[in-house]
């Protein structure tokens, strides 16, 4: 049986249904994500990124370099 028979004997709630357990797999593989371990420490060091001035550069420098 090909995909395209399959698609067409389904009907909408079955689309529907499909699509509420693919949207649950993938929020529960965020949330897992982030709220597993080592998130805390991920996420801290990634709140504290704008804060960080190690990366900063003279505008000027990059124009010297080119």
């Amino acid at each position: 049986m090909r995909l395209s028979e399959l698609v067409s004997n389904l009907t909408p709630s079955e689309f529907a249904q499909i699509a509420l357990i693919l949207f649950l797999a993938v929020f529960v593989a965020v949330a897992w994500r982030a709220l597993g371990k080592g998130a805390r420490s991920a996420s801290e060091r990634w709140a504290s990124l704008p804060l960080c001035d190690d990366t900063t550069q003279d505008p000027q420098a990059s124009k010297r370099n080119v």
